[in-house]
């Protein structure tokens, strides 16, 4: 015995209810019917919203309507497939004839229902060039309250003479009344920036171009006027960013790319920087599509065709946006309800990517994790563009929030990733340039420029304030500066007495990464050899002695940093001992040429000189794998010269990808999740020996082996009256 199944129904009131987020997603379902229909432009007439009995939603384009036969067979059949048909090529029913050509938005066949969202009374009146009359539908959802299986709900359709759509006019317009939500200022301005969005606003107008355009008019002309405050412009914020890119992602590369730094009119100190594809960042590294395993991928593996990216950056200070021509106050309100990345395709928006809330890149949660060196959403404005066609791999959900975090997803959002990557490294060194030219602010003492500042902004501030009070009040006023002067300037001091130990803390938390991954290594080792019925005694014991002095090792760089009398032999020899398995694993040869020079004892502090290596060490590693140099080798050795003695340490990879003054300021990395800290704190330890960190060059060594010509080259000199 066979049975079917018999639909209830609010079966219909659940899908517009329950899969539709709210009003705002509710019109974006309506609006991409419109653009599926072939409409050029889609108005959205908002009349008295604020009153759920007497306000009124009008939808209205000009697109190619529907006939009584595309009315019964698709827009009255829930979960209809044509326009998944239309989008995958196959054939439609040998009776159904359709006139929208554009590449459909919508495959679902169940967005329309989200007019139940938004009120519960519609009225929908159409017609295709074919008919000579409109057709209109009449649907009261209050009624499917009233029955019980959705066969038994009925409602009115039906022909009349054109009232709307004269003439050669076609298209649809849908009227919503008995509101389901009482609307506010809140919630309309929520829609401006969603209808807003609705389009990338950074496409160029073509003939196929689709717009949405909004009005509102409520019976209080003040409230409306309220409502509809001044906000900046799309183009106008546009104007307003620093960076601009546009690039072009296909296949296993990122085929095109553009980033232009365009500083104000009043940033006469700094020029115009242009870099693109052609640029040693991409013919060295960057090209190639990498995913979160530094391994090679193919979007088109994945069923993605070319990704169109198009980004716009900002900087927020407020002395520097003084130098633009706009209130600082109306970038910052735009950007926090506008900034983040939106993900089109089509020409049409797919959400939640972009929303305030959402997160999708996790752009945020790294600017906490690396302040001062990571884009957040508040800071970019980024318009992503699929063909429809060619995405076929990203999948909408059925909730319309978002793609289906498959495979194809996730090559999608890696390959963003990587593009977000290089330009955040190129916006932070400009950045730099940025703070400590208009920002008055010294890199490197940022903490003791901040506290000077303050002291000058208090005073000022006390001194308006003081304007106006009698001679006793005044008194008071000051002596409460004083006060507030003189904790500034103990903050001062303590920072400054704190300064040595903070960068050497710092330079232990850096490499503490570095030995806890070589003591796990070891680990898993010993238990490999110990896990074998006839395990070797003598290699067990090697390895559980190679883990105790490892972690001896590390033990001296938290402990007492006073300096002593040391062999420099003995130093390296630890800070290589400390990455030997990394370097076995990874298949690193490491030349020790250092060897053959007679001993040279320093006055040092051992901990922070390993620190400094093994930080250097770190990044010839990383860098090794990421250009996948087959033959990977490090070289070690001394340098002696007149008035010093240096170290130094050179890999056969491709080289740095930043200028050796860029390469050593901090929040600058070239690398995927790189901090940027490992060679401002090796730096930085050298300086508390009076020596220094010097990116070296090629050409300066006669003796250097013509392998390591393309590497890197890093030497730490210490000067010699720091010997003994």
């Amino acid at each position: 015995m066979k049975k079917v199944f018999k639909p209830r129904a609010r079966l219909l009131l659940q899908l517009g209810n329950q899969l539709i987020k709210n009003e705002n997603i509710a019109l974006v379902e309506l609006i991409k019917n419109s653009h599926d229909a072939d409409a050029k432009e889609c108005k959205i007439e908002l009349i008295n919203i604020d009153s759920k009995e007497n306000g009124e939603i009008i939808i209205k384009d000009d697109g190619v309507g529907m006939s009584l036969q595309v009315i019964e067979q698709i827009w009255l059949e829930p979960g209809a497939d044509f326009k998944d048909l239309v989008l995958k090529g196959k054939q439609l029913p040998l009776n159904l004839i359709y006139a929208a050509k554009r590449t459909p938005i919508g495959e679902k066949g169940i967005g329309r229902f989200g007019v139940h969202k938004l009120g519960d009374e519609v009225e929908l009146v159409t017609k295709d060039a074919d008919s000579e009359k409109e057709i209109v539908v009449k649907i009261n959802w209050l009624d499917f309250h009233d029955v019980i299986y959705l066969e038994d709900a009925t409602f009115d359709v039906a022909e009349r003479k054109p009232v709307i759509f004269t003439g050669k006019q076609t298209g649809t317009v849908m009227t919503i009344r008995k509101l389901r939500t009482s609307w506010d200022k809140t919630m309309f301005k929520e829609l401006i920036r969603t209808v807003l969005s609705l389009n990338t606003p950074f496409a160029e107008k073509t003939k196929d171009s689709f717009s949405a355009t909004l009005n509102l008019s409520l019976k209080n002309k003040d409230q409306q006027l309220e409502w509809q405050e001044t906000m900046l412009t799309v183009e106008q914020v546009k104007n307003l960013s620093l960076w601009k890119v546009r690039c072009t992602i296909e296949g296993n590369k990122i085929k095109k790319f553009h980033y232009e730094f365009l500083p104000y009119a009043g940033m006469d100190k700094l020029s115009k920087k242009v870099v693109t594809e052609k640029n040693a960042i991409f013919t060295k590294y960057y090209n190639q599509l990498r995913d979160s395993n530094n391994l090679p991928f193919d979007l088109s593996s994945h069923e993605i065709g070319p990704i169109e990216v198009e980004l716009f950056l900002f900087y927020l200070g407020s002395k520097v946006l003084k130098l633009s021509t706009s209130d600082p106050r109306l970038l910052n309100d735009f950007m926090k309800e506008n900034g983040g990345v939106r993900v089109y395709r089509g020409g049409m928006r797919v959400y939640d990517y972009g929303e305030p809330e959402d997160d999708w890149l996790n752009l945020d949660q790294k600017r906490i994790s690396n302040v001062g060196g990571s884009i957040g959403n508040k800071l970019i404005l980024g318009s992503i563009s699929l063909e429809r066609r060619k995405s076929l791999g990203l999948i909408e959900k059925t909730n319309r929030e978002g793609f289906v975090e498959n495979d194809s997803y996730k090559a999608f959002k890696q390959s963003l990733l990587q593009v977000i990557a290089i330009v955040n490294h190129l916006r932070n060194i400009d950045k730099l340039q940025i703070k400590e030219i208009y920002e008055g602010s010294a890199q490197t003492e940022p903490v003791l420029h901040d506290v000077d500042l303050l002291k000058d902004i208090t005073t000022e501030k006390i001194a308006d304030f003081s304007e106006g009070l009698t001679e006793e009040k005044k008194n008071e006023v000051n002596k409460f500066r004083d006060e507030i002067i003189e904790g500034l300037e103990v903050i001062k001091e303590q920072y400054i007495k704190s300064h040595d130990i903070l960068i050497k803390s710092a330079g232990a938390g850096l490499s503490l990464g570095v030995v806890i991954h070589e003591i796990e290594k070891r680990i898993k080792e010993l238990r490999r050899v110990i896990d074998v019925v006839d395990f070797n005694v003598k290699k067990v014991k090697e390895i559980v002695l190679s883990i105790s002095k490892l972690v001896g090792n590390y033990s001296v760089l938290l402990s007492n940093t006073t300096k002593e009398k040391v062999q420099l032999s003995k130093v390296v020899e630890d800070s290589i001992y400390n990455c030997s398995f990394r370097f076995e694993a990874h298949k690193v040869s490491v030349s020790q040429l250092y060897k053959k020079h007679k001993l040279v004892k320093i006055n040092c502090a051992t901990n922070i000189i390993v620190g400094a290596l093994l930080n250097i060490f770190d990044n010839s590693l990383y860098w090794l794998n990421a250009y996948d140099i087959k033959d990977k080798k490090i070289l070690i050795d001394f340098n002696d010269y007149k008035d010093e003695i240096g170290v130094l340490v050179a890999d056969n990879g491709k080289g740095f990808l930043l200028s050796a003054e860029d390469a050593i300021k901090p929040f600058i990395s070239m690398k995927n999740g790189g901090t940027g800290l490992g060679l401002h704190i090796a730096d930085e330890m050298m300086k508390i020996h009076k020596g220094r960190l010097v990116i070296r060059n090629f050409k300066e060594f006669k003796s250097l082996p013509k392998e390591f010509e393309q590497g890197a080259i890093v030497e730490l000199i210490f000067k010699k009256n720091e010997t003994k």
